[in-house]
C-alpha cells in the first residue's frame, strides 16, 4: 500500500530547487493553453448566438463568460495531468511533460488548479446566476469527465 506523503513548505521548496527552475511555456503546457483557449472560443460564440437570439448582449457577461471558461478549462487540463502523470512518464511522446519531465513539482500544480478553478468559480459568482452556475458547473464536469478517461 502506498503511504500518503504530507507535502509542507519545506518538501515543496525542497522539490523546485533539485528540479530546476519552471520555464512559461511549462505552465502553458500544464494547463493545455492551446485545447482551453479552443474551449474558450468556443464558448464564447455560443455566447453571442444566444445572446444576439435573445437580445441580452452583455460585455461584463461575455467578459466573465471568457474568464470563467478559460480558468474552469486551465483547471480541468492541470488536474488532467495530476491524474495522468505517472501514465506519462511512461509514453515518449509524453514524458517531457512538466509534471513527468520533473519540471513542476506535483504540489504546486495542484494549488495551480485549485486557484484556476476557484477563480472560474469566483467569476461565477459575480454573475450571482443559478442558471450560469449550474451550466459552468456542468460543463466542466463533462470536460473533466469526458476529456480524461
Amino acid at each position: 500500500m502506498l503511504a500518503a506523503r504530507k507535502m509542507t513548505k519545506s518538501t515543496v521548496t525542497d522539490q523546485l530547487t533539485t528540479m530546476g527552475r519552471p520555464q512559461a511555456g511549462d505552465f502553458a503546457a500544464l494547463t493545455k493553453a492551446r485545447l482551453s483557449l479552443l474551449v474558450v472560443v468556443t464558448s464564447v460564440c455560443g455566447y453571442i448566438a444566444a445572446s444576439r437570439t435573445l437580445g441580452t448582449f452583455s460585455w461584463g457577461m461575455l467578459g466573465h463568460t471568457f474568464f470563467g471558461t478559460l480558468l474552469c478549462a486551465f483547471g480541468a487540463g492541470v488536474f488532467n495531468q495530476i491524474m495522468e502523470v505517472k501514465e506519462d512518464a511512461l509514453m515518449h511522446r509524453t514524458a517531457d511533460r512538466p509534471l513527468p519531465g520533473r519540471r513542476i513539482p506535483v504540489a504546486v500544480a495542484f494549488a495551480l488548479g485549485l486557484v484556476c478553478c476557484q477563480g472560474s468559480e469566483s467569476s461565477i459568482q459575480w454573475c450571482n446566476s443559478c442558471f450560469r452556475r449550474f451550466r459552468r458547473a456542468h460543463f466542466g464536469t463533462q470536460f473533466f469527465i469526458f476529456y480524461t478517461p
